[in-house]
């Protein structure tokens, strides 16, 4: 199962919705829920912003889908 990872729907990036690196439309995005496995393969930032720790950090437990 893969960890599921709350993210920004304009830019799909966790970091974004974090407030790590915000994207250029944040203010109006809102958010999608996708898989770690989705994020991987979309490449779009590196893992450590998705991470379980980073998870933790910033949401609390992850979810398993």
């Amino acid at each position: 199962m893969s960890r599921l990872v709350t993210v920004c729907d304009a830019c799909l990036r966790a970091s974004c919705w974090h407030g790590t690196f915000p994207c250029d439309s944040f203010l109006e995005a809102g958010t999608v829920v996708l898989a770690a496995t989705e994020l991987d393969l979309l490449n779009f930032e590196d893992k450590s912003c998705y991470s379980d720790e980073r998870i933790r950090e910033m949401e609390g437990t992850p979810c398993l889908a």
